[in-house]
């Protein structure tokens, strides 16, 4: 269950989160979010062939589930220490490249403008580090005279700064309807928040999943001690079964199992005739009634 649970918040952080995380200049935050989805998927499919390997005491099964638990634990753990080493380097990542990603492509690349638009509404800020960048951005330079023309005031910001977003409610004479905090602050406390509830999160399953390896070695080595026991106990008619239903995976508790052979098999004198005086003098022997 936890396994789903991790899923569906690694799925809501990508589908709710990514426009803006896109202005991102490193891939480390989406890394971590994939990683533990991809992770936590495969958790879950290991739990299912765990749960087939017990129920069938099959040790084939079982080596498989703990090889996908050794996956999942690396997956986790990489992602829990890139979550950790990044949200100690966010804030200097934004630092040098936020800023300038808002003042050259800003109204000049769709998907970068958007992102932007939607930070500023999420986060109740107003340009990289202050609002007054918005004077020196490429936005503002290729429409100034469009723009002074329509409203000749002091203050050109985007409209999605505006606290209450009405039509050119980012010019006016006086910045009350704006925040006066840049968007680097917020966006970086969201990021180191984030961080640090993924890793976390990673670290905190990857000690599980070294729980359900260290028991399941400890069931396959059992398993294995129960077979070799088994084996020298075991007739040979019917360890050739148990060969095969430990290849093929077959239950044996569904299966009708052969009889025990006749004891006379198990001596090789009883092959040889009895010519015994008391057979070959008996009325009613074999040899009597070819005679």
């Amino acid at each position: 269950m936890s396994g789903i649970a991790i899923i569906s918040l690694s799925i809501w952080t990508l589908l709710n989160k990514h426009q803006y995380v896109s202005l991102l200049a490193s891939s480390s935050f989406q890394f971590c979010t994939y990683a533990l989805l991809v992770a936590n998927i495969g958790a879950v499919l290991s739990s299912i062939i765990g749960c087939c390997g017990v129920k069938r005491e099959n040790r084939a099964i079982i080596l498989i589930y703990i090889i996908l638990l050794i996956l999942v634990f690396l997956f986790e753990l990489s992602a829990g220490a890139v979550a950790y080493i990044y949200e100690h380097n966010v804030g200097d990542e934004l630092n040098m490249t936020l800023s300038d990603t808002f003042m050259r492509y800003y109204a000049v690349n769709e998907r970068v403008t958007n992102a932007i638009d939607q930070m500023q509404q999420s986060f109740k800020c107003c340009g990289a580090v202050r609002f007054e960048e918005w004077k020196d951005s490429v936005w503002l330079r290729s429409n100034r005279n469009d723009l002074l023309r329509e409203r000749k005031t002091k203050t050109l910001v985007p409209d999605s700064c505006c606290v209450t977003i009405t039509p050119h409610c980012g010019f006016s004479d006086h910045p009350s309807n704006i925040p006066y905090t840049g968007c680097i602050y917020r966006f970086a406390d969201f990021l180191r928040e984030e961080l640090i509830i993924l890793g976390s999160i990673a670290l905190g399953i990857c000690v599980t999943k070294l729980f359900g390896i260290i028991l399941g070695c400890s069931l396959y080595i059992k398993l294995k001690k129960l077979y070799e026991q088994k084996a020298n106990q075991t007739p040979a008619h019917l360890m050739a079964i148990d060969r095969v239903s430990f290849i093929y995976g077959i239950d044996e508790s569904d299966d009708e199992r052969l009889p025990d052979p006749p004891s006379s098999l198990n001596n090789r004198n009883n092959y040889m005739p009895d010519f015994s005086e008391s057979n070959v003098n008996r009325p009613n022997s074999i040899y009597d009634r070819r005679c």
